[in-house]
């Protein structure tokens, strides 16, 4: 029988879709900073989870190939565009520069690096992962869900804004770790439980916040 639409609607991508829901939210109400990083936190989660799901989930050939495929794609929404949005949004408009202004342009190739540096990251992991199996090849696009809101924490702890300049060495800083070529081990089980209990403690830590983003 032929299938009505294309593509894999099962639960074995069902978190793989939930974290695509959180970024595309978050990159809606990129005003909010507050809400905007627990967004992206939320992905974070969901990507944390969702190839552990799918490897409990009796799949054919090509739903494991669609599976490695979407979850790179879903990254390059929630990991790579969303953060540059959240940066643009919040801390470059507000920055009300000029045209000419060298800090724009600073801006716009820190970001252009940024989302080169993580598509071909995504780009070489999909590669790899058929050839070596649990290793990193690279910082994951994925990190951003933990530097991201470690960045936000420090200036809330500073009782300050984040600012552009910060902005621009923060994606820079992070294109060049996505690409270096360095690997490591993936982390075992007890990262599961340790990010998703940082991760609980940071939304909450976030909403409890009185300042306004």
């Amino acid at each position: 029988m032929k299938k009505c639409l294309i593509g894999v609607y099962n639960r074995s991508v069902v978190l793989t879709y939930l974290g695509v829901v959180a970024a595309v939210y978050g990159m809606t109400i990129c005003n909010s900073l507050k809400i905007a990083v627990c967004c992206l936190i939320i992905a974070g989660v969901c990507d944390l989870f969702d190839g552990k799901v799918a490897s409990m989930c009796k799949r054919t050939e090509r739903q494991k190939e669609f599976g490695i495929q979407i979850d790179s794609l879903a990254d390059t929404v929630s990991f790579v565009v969303f953060p540059v949005m959240i940066c643009s949004k919040f801390i470059f408009d507000k920055a009300e520069l000029s045209f000419a202004d060298p800090m724009r342009w600073a801006f716009f190739a820190a970001a252009t690096l940024y989302i080169l540096a993580g598509i071909i990251r995504l780009g070489w992991f999909n590669v790899v992962s058929k050839e070596e199996k649990g290793v990193f090849y690279g910082l994951p696009v994925t990190a951003m869900a933990l530097i991201f809101p470690l960045y936000y924490f420090i200036f809330g702890f500073m009782k300050q804004s984040p600012n552009i300049l910060s902005a621009i060495i923060l994606l820079a800083v992070v294109a060049v770790l996505f690409v270096t070529n360095f690997k490591f081990k993936k982390p075992g089980k007890a990262w599961y439980f340790i990010a998703t209990a940082v991760a609980i403690i940071a939304i909450v830590l976030i909403l409890a916040c009185t300042k306004k983003s």
